[in-house]
């Protein structure tokens, strides 16, 4: 669990990066015409993943709590998981786990993000955005594990 744990740090650290990167060369008064659409796309592409990690967090307290823990690389408590409505921190820890697992292969999937960071093409940014369309916002385990906390 240690490798999708730091992974999905990683990635969400990238992702905020990244993020400001791009904005910043968004300001470029020499960018062309492509370049600032490749950007401009990029940058929803970051924001509509973010948007689905806030939206996720939005859904209750519980949720907010184990997707910050999956974020951070926070710990979980035996308070907080009381706090929760958890059974016991074992619980708390197998939901957690659950959710990194999902995470890692669906909103923070390693090889989308990075096709993302590197590519140049406007049509690969497209299937990027419609590959998150099928296995972020069409995800049945990722709707059905949000339906359950």
């Amino acid at each position: 669990m240690t490798d999708v744990r730091s992974q999905i740090v990683t990635d969400f650290n990238s992702l905020v990066e990244v993020s400001s990167q791009i904005s910043a060369k968004l300001t470029s008064p020499n960018l062309t015409d492509n370049e600032r659409q490749l950007y401009i796309l990029k940058l929803s592409v970051i924001k509509m993943i973010t948007g689905f990690l806030k939206a996720l967090m939005d859904q209750s307290p519980k949720l907010k709590a184990l997707v910050m823990i999956c974020l951070t690389d926070g710990r979980c408590s035996s308070e907080e998981a009381e706090k929760l409505g958890f059974r016991s921190i074992g619980h708390m820890r197998f939901v957690r786990d659950q959710l990194r697992t999902l995470l890692a292969s669906s909103v923070l999937e390693t090889g989308i993000i990075n096709l993302l960071f590197r590519t140049n093409s406007i049509a690969e940014v497209q299937e990027i955005i419609n590959w998150y369309k099928a296995n972020v916002i069409e995800n049945v385990q990722l709707r059905r594990f949000i339906a359950r906390n």
